[in-house]
């Protein structure tokens, strides 16, 4: 019996295609599988963040300048490195301190001028607290964030804003108005409590050189109160006698409370 001729060359193609199939496959494969296989880096476990404490530093001085609703001020922070995250610090600062009822007008001779001012207020608060570094992990170490709160005592040294030397008890024409220089022989010594809580950064990768910024809230208080504006009652002498002047004054102060910005310079060891 003879075999179609047809048949027998499509029997031969369809195994010769098999074989082909079967010795190429080893070939295309790995090079397909290649095209979508995705590559991922290397997981990294663990990354130590630098802090002065694992770099060798444990001390801090700095420089301040202060912004209040009050005026300006300067002062010093000394910085104890406590552990990686966590510092230990002493502020000292020279402030004013003023009554948020004061209004300030400026005559045309450039004199300024406070109604119903009584006394000016220089203040001296020492504050001692902690700080703590946060989203140290997450953020580069030329920003570090840090959360701080501090408290302390604090004093007051209040003198008289204008010149009561007459003996009139209240102020009268403007140039009585003592100067910011005069009236010092005049005041008192008056103590209390202070406190802070403040947002701070600490800029830059050298942590040898110091330059900060803290942004919070800054009380204190008096027990006794002070008294920044005129008072409800005068005293004073007049042909011998006492005379008394009752109302139209201000109650003496206890709290004062302000926002404070810090900008801060030095260095660590």
């Amino acid at each position: 019996m003879f075999t179609n001729p047809y048949i027998r060359m499509k029997k031969i193609f369809i195994v010769y295609s098999v074989l082909t199939a079967i010795f190429l496959l080893p070939v295309f494969v790995p090079s397909a599988y290649a095209q979508f296989e995705v590559t991922e880096p290397d997981l990294i476990t663990d990354v130590e963040v630098r802090t002065p404490y694992n770099s060798g530093l444990k001390n801090g001085m700095t420089f301040n300048l202060l912004l209040t609703d009050f005026g300006f001020g300067v002062g010093g922070q000394y910085r104890r490195v406590l552990g990686n995250y966590t510092d230990g610090i002493l502020d000292v600062n020279i402030s004013v301190l003023r009554d948020v009822k004061e209004q300030t007008f400026v005559n045309f001779f450039g004199q300024q001028t406070t109604p119903n001012k009584f006394n000016r207020i220089l203040s001296f608060p020492v504050n001692a607290g902690l700080r703590y570094r946060m989203f140290a992990e997450s953020i580069n170490d030329n920003f570090r964030f840090y959360v701080l709160g501090t408290a302390g005592p604090v004093a007051a040294y209040v003198y008289p804003y204008f010149d009561n030397s007459r003996g009139l008890g209240v102020r009268l024409p403007d140039q009585f108005v003592y100067d910011v220089f005069e009236g010092w022989n005049e005041g008192y010594w008056d103590w209390g409590l202070n406190g802070k809580m403040a947002l701070g950064i600490d800029l830059g990768n050298n942590f040898r050189n110091v330059s900060s910024i803290e942004i919070g809230y800054h009380m204190s208080y008096f027990p006794t109160g002070i008294q920044v504006m005129e008072p409800n009652t005068f005293e004073f002498v007049s042909d011998n006698e006492v005379v008394i002047i009752e109302g139209g004054g201000f109650d003496s102060q206890k709290f004062f409370g302000t926002v404070m910005i810090k900008f801060m310079f030095g260095g660590m060891w």
